[in-house]
Formats: structure tokens, C-alpha cells, sequence
């Protein structure tokens, strides 16, 4: 048995090719555009629930609900993806954890509905759909490291974030728009006065 020293370059690409390995992630997608649960493998494809370091996306053209009412096994996915489509999404249960980014995209209404006893996280929560709707409702909790909203750079929208009475939100660094106007829709902006601690 012979024995031999490494290169140095060779010891480089070896490392350089366990980080590709280590970076390159599992993708998930909603399989059917029908109605059906998170936690179900056989709604996705591969037939497996969303783990840990995934990009995960519910893009399938149609009209449908998908509802989160357990917690995932995984702590965190990588990403998160829902757009393209009538979207629901109804959360209802702690630890939908999203590390890297929750995108909602297109110009289709996609929703998502916190509802008591659902905590949502995510490292950046990007409305850059058109049509996105999210609502924190009462007992529901949300944190984001950064909050983008209808910041889609190139086209005007509807696009409504709602914290209502008895929901939490941190929200981190906050986004609004891209600050310019359509000729044909306009701008509309609703406040309501905003009291700290």
C-alpha cells in the first residue's frame, strides 16, 4: 500500500468541493394545486415534508388552501416560496420557521393567515407580489429580521400587511414600496399611528 502526501491545490479543491456539497439544498414543492396540509408528505414532491435547509415553494397555478396546524419537525427551512396562484396559507400552530427568505411573488393573491397559536419566523419576509395579503390575527405571532413590503421594484399594487387586536409582530427593518407612482393607480397609503413602549 503506498501512501502519498497531498498538494496543497488538492487539499483546496477537496475543500472547495465539500462546501459546494455542503451549500447546495433539497428543493421542495407543493405537488397538486389542491387543497391539503404542511406536514403531509404526500403533498409534496418528493413525496417528503419540508426539513431542515430546504427551499421550499407553493407555486402551483389554481385555487387552494394549505393549512399548517402541527409544527414541523425541522426547526428551520432554508426558504419559502408561495405565489403564482390563489393562495392560501392558514398557520395555526408554532415553529413555521423560515432561516433565509419567505418570498410571496407573481400577481396572483397569495395569502397568509397567522392565526392563534401560529408563530411564523423568518429571517426576511418579502410581499413582492402585487396581490400579497398577510394578516397576523389575534393570538398569532410574527418576527421577521427584515419586512419588505410591496418592494417589487417594477409594478404598482395591493398589497396589505395587517396586525390586528391581540396579535404580535416584530417586524425588524422595515421596507414600504418602491416610492413612485402608477399613471394608472396611483399610490395609496393607510396609516394609523404607531405608539411604542
Amino acid at each position: 500500500m503506498m501512501i502519498t502526501r497531498c498538494k496543497p491545490a488538492q487539499i483546496v479543491l477537496l475543500a472547495i468541493m465539500l462546501g459546494v456539497c455542503q451549500t447546495s439544498r433539497a428543493q421542495t414543492s407543493w405537488a397538486a394545486a389542491s387543497s391539503g396540509n404542511w406536514n403531509t408528505a404526500s403533498s409534496w414532491s418528493p413525496a417528503v415534508v419540508p426539513g431542515v435547509g430546504t427551499n421550499d415553494s407553493i407555486a402551483l397555478a389554481g385555487t387552494y388552501t394549505v393549512t399548517y396546524d402541527s409544527a414541523m419537525s425541522a426547526a428551520s427551512v432554508a426558504t419559502f416560496t408561495l405565489g403564482s396562484a390563489t393562495i392560501t396559507l392558514n398557520i395555526s400552530a408554532p415553529g413555521f420557521n423560515v432561516a433565509g427568505t419567505s418570498t410571496l411573488v407573481d400577481s396572483a393573491l397569495e395569502t397568509i393567515n397567522i392565526n392563534s397559536g401560529g408563530v411564523m419566523n423568518n429571517g426576511t419576509l418579502a410581499m413582492t407580489s402585487r396581490a400579497a395579503v398577510v394578516n397576523v390575527n389575534n393570538g398569532g405571532v410574527m418576527t421577521n429580521g427584515t419586512t419588505q413590503v410591496a418592494n417589487n421594484g417594477s409594478n404598482d399594487g395591493d398589497v396589505i400587511l395587517k396586525i390586528n387586536s391581540g396579535a404580535v409582530a416584530n417586524l425588524g427593518t422595515v421596507t414600504v414600496g418602491r416610492l413612485n407612482e402608477s399613471s394608472t393607480r396611483g399610490r395609496s397609503e393607510h396609516r394609523r399611528p404607531l405608539s411604542l413602549p
